[in-house]
């Protein structure tokens, strides 16, 4: 008979959490013949780090485990059913299961004697205190972080009697041999997740529904299995299958629209015999493809996507239903009488979905439920019953609450296997909070109580190394802590090995039984860790991290390879039945923020302070147990961070109502599943309204398609585009136009500039012009489609966009009247949700991979967007004589050219009303006005945005777009310049002020990075991984990528992998007069600079000349009184070099070559010329001045011999023409050689290599190729400078162009002296002639200029 549990008092010993019997049975009795290497870490002494513990002969065998000597009392848990109270608000263990399983067996449950039980004693001495990992803590009393006050009250006991008493009420989870059903014999079942097994042989016929039911007082986990889901296809007739031609089935069909049942049977008895020769065709091919029991019946469907084999109208159809267990149809049949066939690929989980109107997380009715006893059952849920109709589950009701739930949030500890660089699990950490609530926010004061939350810790010993000596005794003391009586016994688990440490986990995660799994990048690194390494090492019950019972791994490949890329769906297949929240991803999409990181968000949104731990830092704790202890710690703070991270972002009740509204699954909408969220709203409105829906084909089966259609066509199967990458071909630039982006009229602003935008443009833009699949005509050509004709009913496009727009209204209008501030942020939340959603509409028509891809439609909505956008400016502009400064897609900004507040928002308002009563739905409003503002170029901006109070005054507050200082490749001393500086130029101060103040400040910059009195951190460059470091090609010139080179070979675990961000320091080396000049070797991790002892110090020269100038210098470009050549001499730097640059710039380019025309022949022209240098026989040079000269002082002296030379010896005529023309070829050979030069004030760099970055407002190979320089690249010589060049060379020894240019009272004189010098000079003239004639610079094609009329 089994062992039974003495009830116990509050009084009494507490009941520690234990491992079940299968869980120790699997571990301590594991088959030799499946023992596992140790891994080759290095091993430490308990007190010695430097000196590792020798290994015994053998070191291949592995070294055998100490008895298991966790404190567990395995046994505990394994009691008959029977109501249990379970101290961590956990659901009861599965009791039942393992009972039924010894009766199976023929034996009773017996002890597992492999464990000693934890000493019962609760120890009188306090707590050990918690090790700190953040900072030192000051000697006054330090105010706690969120994770010690938490503990801190469980310590104490904090919480009061109420909050006790709540969590022993909410503990009592009943377990019941019958289900608890409401009055009319339904069960309730709150709807959370779905999951549906593949299928070989297609798709599966049954689906797993997971939630919560109620059961007494509380709610527990249960699975509802629905199975015998039909597979529906339908079958597009070819042209005149049911078309009778005697007009008899449109009289029925009039007869039937009247409601007579008889004439309905008639007319489905008549579409039968039309449909005949249809039928027989079908059941033939079903027939050779082993589909079997297949009914047929003519049903009426409407059409109206892409596919161009299929009439976009409503038509008579075949609709054929057999069973999903038999196989799948090919996509791309065809027949003789039909055309195509739809609903190939339809999963059973979307069919259910969408038949029986599931809309996201609810309560659901299961009729006919039958329960399943554990002992058959495939999850792990505590409850679990079966219909065997998908009709017997219904929508439930919407008066119900949902319930209370669990969340878990879950953080690992990993070292580097030397070995085979694999990761391995060290430590784990898993934070509880019980009882959250869905439907609104959790504030901070009810999730972080003693009360709600509790939490568990487990570590394992390296292989062959004991722990540090003391560690288990602290671990003890910790468990018998008050705090581990609360938590049920055990808060620290010190487990043997890695195999151990896991089989733990999974036995508490089940235990708990948590609804939500938490965790900051879990999707693409812890996730996929446990996974892998539960994998490797055999673990036992490994898929209790999910609901569903598992034997064999699915492939968990494909995600998990860069930073927040999110989980693979192999991956997300073993968590089935529980929802998997990603704070990285979430925080990604409702936050702006540089980095993304942990310790940033936390930092940023929760004021906390979290410190990292390398591969390395958890290896050397193992030398300490209070290291040791204090990477436990870390384990736990980091799990708590994620969990306050998910309760402060909302992402939980946010998630649902984004979920709900689209009728798509909340775990895909957790994982950031946008377009599936979309997708799922447009499935269910359009299922509904009785329309055949565009197939979904997985990557197996447009690979096949691909191939069938290549041998079809007779073409070899890699020619034309890959459809399983659809987006190839379109990578040289974007398949449409996109919105209109004027250019923006660039200075300064110092009155007040208003801000208009049109409300959720694209998606008006639908609703105004009832744009949708079903009203516009898709030219055959590609071109922009028309405009749709009026018609009386809106669209299903247009009216899905209608309610969600009509519903955030009135959710808007409860938030004006809500005084309670937790239903306010509740309808808020809301409001959020149908915004995101309505906005999100657009981009399934421009989503290449959507099932709803429609490039036309998607075509007119931007066209039409640009020809708005432009007609509200020229109205503005024509009507109103207001000036338009900028606009971008869907906003426009007018210089108002006044001071006075309310005079501006008077202009506001007429600009409104003129422009919206243009439109019907369309409506443009003031977005916000600005009391000054800097306009640089497109997109790049910031203002000072005006912000009433209450007293009819106002306050400012800074926004910026697009420039240097909100980018993370700029250092944060950087950012401070340019902050300062741009506060200072929007304060409304005289410019002379300003540019002293911005001065000034520069100089002190300056003075105190000299005195090293800037911070280290003021220094830290960021920049993003975008792949692999060693996939770059070109990464020996990236700083980023070198600095993660080093610290992925150091062993450290962030800042390595693609997609996180790098922090670097551009450093010299101290006391070395040669360093190096490439810019990624002196890039420095802060960590390396903080461990350098002061022999790597940040490159002042680099941040005053690359960082801190550039910023402030584009800033300053509108602002007279200053220069980038002023702005660097105020940081010492050399300021000729930028006077250089000055003078380089394109507007000087424009400016002379303007001078050029004005004045043909004028010496300006050839100002900026080389010179001509005449070399004599002795090697001496000299500037040949031309002829002009000698005719002017009637000597050859300077002209064609040395300035003064005793020789007096000139050059021939041939000499010259020679000189002349290896010159002139010296200069045409340089223009060949295409060098470029940058025309940016603050980089004046050259470079031959042609940049590849792409932009829609610069040709390819125009913009530099470092995406911080934004100037444009210009030819070092052009063909504009070479044929000005040539003609200097021709000017200089051309006699008849000097007699010309002469005064006619000097030209005798002048003819009498050209004339004995025309023979030295005309042979150079010649040659100079012949190279400039052949520039076809020197030639304009009137054709190209020119229309001619026929």
């Amino acid at each position: 008979m089994g062992v039974r549990r003495e009830k116990r008092t509050q009084e009494a010993a507490p009941v520690v959490d234990d491992l079940l019997d299968d869980i120790l049975a699997g571990l301590d009795g594991e088959d030799p013949g499946q023992s596992l290497k140790p891994a080759n870490i290095p091993s430490f002494k308990p007190k010695a780090a430097t000196q590792p513990i020798s290994r015994p002969s053998g070191v291949d065998q592995q070294m055998e485990d100490p008895p298991f000597t966790k404190q567990v009392d395995a046994d505990a848990l394994l009691m008959e059913n029977e109501p249990v109270k379970i101290e961590s608000l956990s659901p009861p263990p599965r009791a039942a299961e393992v009972k039924a399983k010894a009766e199976v067996d023929g034996e009773e449950p017996k002890e597992n004697f492999a464990s000693a039980k934890v000493q019962q004693q609760v120890s009188q001495e306090p707590p050990a205190k918690k090790v700190r990992f953040d900072e030192p803590e000051p000697k006054d009393e330090p105010q706690k972080s969120g994770w010690q006050a938490a503990i801190a009250s469980q310590d104490t006991g904090l919480g009061g009697v109420e909050e006790k008493q709540e969590l022993e009420t909410a503990a009592e989870v009943p377990t019941s041999k019958t289900l608890p059903f409401d009055e009319d014999g339904t069960l309730p079942f709150y709807y959370m997740d779905a999951y549906e097994e593949p299928s070989i042989r297609g798709v599966s016929d049954k689906v797993f529904l997971f939630g919560k039911v109620p059961l007494g007082k509380a709610f527990v986990s249960c699975c509802v299995q629905v199975r015998n889901i039909p597979h529906v296809l339908y079958v597009v007739p070819a042209a005149g299958v049911f078309n009778d031609g005697d007009g008899k089935l449109e009289q029925l069909e009039a007869a039937a629209e009247n409601g007579n049942k008889d004439s309905k049977a008639e007319l489905l008895q008549y579409l039968h015999r039309l449909g005949s020769a249809l039928k027989e065709e079908l059941k033939g091919m079903l027939d050779t493809l082993g589909i079997k029991d297949a009914s047929m019946k003519p049903v009426k469907r409407s059409y109206a996507f892409e596919s161009d084999s299929i009439p976009k109208c409503s038509q008579y159809v075949v609709k054929v239903s057999y069973s999903s267990q038999q196989p799948l149809i090919p996509s791309d049949t065809e027949g003789k009488l039909f055309t195509s066939i739809l609903g190939t690929q339809t999963s059973s989980l979307e069919a259910l979905l969408l038949k029986r109107k599931i809309m996201g997380p609810s309560w659901l009715s299961v009729h006919k439920a039958t329960q399943i006893p554990s002992s058959y059952g495939m999850s792990w849920c505590h409850l679990e019953v079966a219909v065997e109709n998908f009709k017997d589950v219904t929508q439930g009701s919407s008066n119900r609450s949902p319930p209370p739930i669990v969340v878990a949030s879950l953080n690992l500890k990993t070292i580097v296997d030397s070995r085979n660089s694999t990761m391995e699990i060290a430590a784990a950490s898993v934070v509880s909070v019980h009882g959250v609530r869905v439907d609104g926010p959790t504030t901070r004061e009810e999730w972080n109580s003693a009360a709600r939350q509790r939490h568990f810790a487990v570590v394992r010993r390296l292989d062959g190394v004991p722990y540090p000596s003391g560690f288990e005794d602290m671990a003890r003391q910790q468990n018998e802590s008050e705090i581990g009586r609360r938590n049920g016994g055990i808060i620290l688990s010190t487990q043997p090995s890695e195999r151990a440490l896991l089989g733990f986990m999974m036995a508490k995660l089940h235990q708990i039984d948590p609804d939500v799994i938490v965790g900051h990048n879990i999707s693409a690194s812890d996730l996929d860790v446990l996974l892998h390494r539960m994998n490797k090492l055999k673990v036992p019950h490994w898929s209790r991290i999910g609901r569903l019972k598992r034997t064999k791994f699915p492939n968990l490949n494909g995600g998990g390879t860069q930073y927040g890329g999110g989980a693979s769906s192999g991956t997300l297949s073993t968590i089935a039945g529980r929802l998997l929240c990603d704070t990285y991803l979430s925080s990604r999409e409702l936050l702006r923020q540089v980095t993304y990181t942990l310790t940033a968000l936390a930092s940023s949104q929760l004021g906390e302070r979290r410190k990292e731990l390398s591969y390395a830092d958890i290896l050397s704790a193992y030398c300490s147990p209070e290291k040791l202890l204090q990477v436990v710690e870390c384990a736990n703070y980091d799990a708590w961070l994620s969990l306050a991270l998910m309760f402060h972002m909302s992402v939980l009740p946010l998630s649902k109502q984004l979920t709900n509204l689209s009728g798509s699954q909340w775990n895909k909408t957790l994982q950031g599943q946008r377009a599936q969220r979309i997708e799922m709203l447009l499935l269910h409105e359009f299922h509904q309204r009785k329309f055949m829906l565009p197939d979904k084909l997985s990557f197996k089966e447009r690979q096949r398609v691909a191939r069938a259609k290549s041998v079809a066509e007779g073409r070899e199967e890699d020619e034309g585009e890959d459809p399983t990458h659809p987006q190839e071909g379109r990578k040289k630039g974007p398949a449409y136009s996109g919105g209109l982006v004027l250019e923006p009229k660039k200075g300064l602003y110092d009155k007040f500039v208003l801000l208009l935008d049109f409300n959720s443009l694209y998606p008006s833009i639908i609703r105004e012009y009832n744009i949708c699949f079903t009203t516009v005509d898709r030219p055959k050509d590609g071109s922009v489609p028309s405009l749709p004709g009026e018609t009386s009913s809106a669209a299903p496009l247009p009216s899905v966009i209608k309610k969600l727009v009509q519903r955030r209204r009135q959710v808007k209008e409860l938030m004006k009247g809500e005084k309670d501030p937790l239903k306010k942020q509740q309808l808020d939340i809301r409001q959020q949700a149908l915004k995101l959603t309505a906005n999100s509409m657009y981009g399934c028509l421009g989503f290449t991979n959507s099932r709803f891809y429609a490039k036309p439609l998607a075509q007119l909505v931007t066209s039409q967007g640009r020809e708005i956008l432009q007609n509200t400016v020229n109205i503005v502009q024509e009507k109103l004589g207001l000036d338009v400064i900028y606009g971008d897609t869907d906003s426009i900004m007018v210089n108002t050219g006044s001071n006075d507040l309310a005079q501006v928002r008077q202009i506001g308002l007429a600009i409104k009303k003129e422009v919206n009563q243009h439109y019907k739905l369309l409506e443009i409003e003031m977005d916000g006005i600005y009391k000054s503002m800097l306009l640089l170029k497109k997109k790049k901006y910031a203002a000072l945005l005006v912000e009433p109070t209450g007293d009819g005054s106002f306050t400012t507050r800074m926004e910026q777009k697009g420039i240097d200082i909100v980018r993370r490749d700029w250092c944060p001393l950087s950012k401070d310049c340019g902050n300062f500086a741009l506060a200072n130029i929007l304060s409304g101060r005289p410019c002379e002020e300003v540019v002293d103040i911005i001065h000034e400040e520069l100089r002190k910059v300056r003075e105190r990075l000299d005195a090293g009195e800037v911070p280290l951190n003021k220094f830290v460059i960021t920049k993003q991984l975008t792949k692999s470091p060693e996939d770059y090609p070109d990464g020996k010139q990236q700083p980023h990528v070198q600095v993660a080179l080093r610290r992925k070979a150091a062993s450290k675990r962030d800042g390595v992998a693609a997609g996180e961000t790098v922090p670097y320091i551009i450093c010299v080396h101290v006391g070395t007069e040669e360093q190096s000049t490439s810019l990624a070797e002196r890039a420095m991790h802060p960590e390396e600079v903080a461990a350098s002892s002061g022999q790597l110090a940040p490159d002042i020269g680099y941040y005053l000349s690359q960082q801190i100038h550039p910023v402030v210098s584009r800033l300053c470009a509108s602002i007279e009184g200053t220069d980038p050549a002023h702005l660097a001499d105020c940081l010492g730097l050399d300021s000729s070099r930028y006077h250089k640059a000055n003078s380089g710039g394109g507007a000087a380019r424009e400016d002379a070559l303007l001078t050029a025309a004005l004045t043909l022949d004028d010496d300006q022209r050839y100002k900026d010329c080389y010179p001509f240098t005449v070399q004599m026989a002795s090697g001496e040079q000299f500037r040949f001045p031309g002829v002009s000269k000698a005719v002017e002082s009637n000597t050859l002296d300077g002209v064609l011999c040395t300035p003064g030379s005793a020789s007096n010896e000139a050059v021939s005529g041939s000499t010259l023409a020679n000189q002349v023309l290896l010159q002139a070829r010296r200069r045409i050979s340089e223009f060949y050689d295409g060098d470029m030069k940058c025309d940016d004030d603050i980089y004046p760099f050259q470079t031959r290599d042609v940049s590849l970055r792409r932009s829609p407002e610069a040709p390819l190979g125009s913009l530099p190729a470092d995406p911080k320089v934004s100037g444009h690249m210009q030819k070092v010589l052009s063909e504009s400078d070479l044929y000005t060049q040539l003609c200097y060379f021709h000017r200089l020894v051309d006699c008849e162009g000097l007699l010309k240019r002469l005064p006619e009272s000097e030209r005798s004189l002048g003819a009498s002296r050209v004339a004995a010098l025309r023979t030295t000079f005309d042979p150079a003239k010649h040659y100079a002639a012949r190279l400039r004639d052949r520039s076809a610079y020197r030639w304009v094609q009137l054709s190209g200029l020119c229309v001619v009329a026929q």
